[in-house]
């Protein structure tokens, strides 16, 4: 952690410690939107949603949906959707500047 200051305010640094995933592989979701996916179990249920990348400097939700996908989670009820949501600005993350693409 490193601190500067920027405009007459303290910004804290905090490192990047893992390399953030490339998604790209998930660009063409399968609910009509791209690095969106949507799945359907075999019985009635609750639906959750789980987002990553809301922000596009928070590379853990790219890890995290990055995983479940590559591990082709499925509900067995109801229906789950992982979505990336600010891909253009993840486009953009540097580690080494990390609060640039937010």
């Amino acid at each position: 952690m490193t601190e500067t200051r920027a405009q007459g305010q303290t910004v804290i640094e905090y490192p990047v410690e893992f390399p953030p995933p490339d998604i790209a592989r998930w660009r063409d979701g399968n609910a009509g939107m791209p690095f969106v996916h949507s799945f359907e179990g075999e019985r009635p249920g609750p639906h959750l949603m789980i987002t990553g990348l809301v922000h596009g400097n928070e590379p853990a939700g790219a890890v995290a949906l990055d995983r479940l996908l590559g591990q082709r989670l499925r509900p067995s009820r109801g229906c789950l959707t992982l979505a990336f949501a600010n891909v253009d600005a993840y486009a953009r993350f540097d580690p080494a500047a990390p609060r640039a693409s937010r």
